[in-house]
């Protein structure tokens, strides 16, 4: 019976090293899932931090397309209003009487260098009576234009637009902040 008793002895010494072994190895399973677990939380939480500044960002970049979009918007309405204003003014200009046109053209004329003596005033049609008084100079009155001349030199080689038109778009260019600014404010 010895040998029994060493065998029995040398199972249970067995049975309670597996059993140590595989409370280890539990006890080692559970502290490989818990870093796991913390690892694997660490990493969402950068995720999640991550994620939040792309969106951070992107509401940022809407926000300032949006501004961009809405400036560029109030820019057209105003050059809209601008190009109306425009349009406005030449049409009532279009429709000065003829003493008044008559003013302009003698202003206009004045302006004239020797060079264009015994040259050509172009001229819209039904204007050419306002040109009676130009000595040395054709009238012609084949111009289409809201009003004005276009004077050119005896040889053609020069020529002057008194067009209203292009008179009225040399003003506005100079003046359209003042206009932009009454129409508008300052802001």
């Amino acid at each position: 019976m010895g040998l029994e008793k060493v065998l029995d002895r040398i199972e249970a010494d067995s049975r309670a090293d597996e059993a140590g072994l595989q409370a280890k190895a539990h006890e080692d399973a559970l502290a490989f899932m818990a870093e796991a677990k913390a690892k694997r939380e660490l990493t969402l939480a950068g995720y999640g931090a991550k994620a939040k500044e792309e969106v951070k960002l992107l509401q940022a970049r809407e926000a300032a397309r949006t501004e961009v979009e809405a400036k560029k918007a109030i820019l057209a309405c105003r050059k809209a209003v601008l190009d109306e204003a425009f349009e406005a003014v030449l049409d009532a200009m279009k429709r000065l009487p003829a003493a008044e046109t008559k003013r302009y053209y003698v202003s206009l004329l004045a302006r004239l260098g020797p060079e264009f003596a015994g040259g050509v005033i172009r001229c819209r049609k039904g204007d050419e009576g306002q040109f009676a008084g130009v000595k040395g100079m054709a009238v012609k009155g084949d111009l289409d234009a809201a009003g004005g001349f276009v004077a050119e030199s005896r040889d053609g080689t020069l020529a002057a637009d008194m067009r209203f038109e292009s008179l009225l778009a040399t003003a506005w260019e100079r003046r359209i902040a003042e206009a932009s600014g009454i129409l508008f404010g300052k802001g």
